[in-house]
């Protein structure tokens, strides 16, 4: 996420955000504790239902293209009501009135 707001809101000026690729999975059993990594869509409800099916700690390691932008997001300075949508998404909102009194709506 930081490569994401040097690249979205300082011109791409780049600082620190090389990361070595570590092995989750494998600090996870060092400790017993359980863990899977998820490197393709297809594997992440196998992934979620294992780890909600798990009694105890569960880590799941997503691994993400490098490059791939996380949504949504909070510009620097801004608050939570200021989010940044994932700009590829359309989103259709409805009005907070047509949701039933003490229902959650979210977007």
């Amino acid at each position: 996420m930081v490569r994401q707001w040097q690249e979205a809101f300082y011109a791409h000026h780049y600082k620190a955000v090389s990361m070595a690729s570590f092995d989750y999975v494998k600090l996870c059993e060092a400790f017993g504790i359980a863990a899977r990594c998820v490197t393709e869509k297809g594997q992440v409800t196998e992934a979620l239902a294992e780890a909600a099916a798990h009694r105890g700690p569960y880590l799941i390691d997503f691994r993400v293209a490098p490059e791939e932008n996380v949504y949504p997001m909070v510009p620097p300075g801004a608050s939570l009501g200021e989010t940044v949508e994932d700009p590829r998404v359309l989103h259709h909102r409805q009005e907070l009135s047509a949701a039933p009194e003490g229902a959650v709506s979210y977007p």
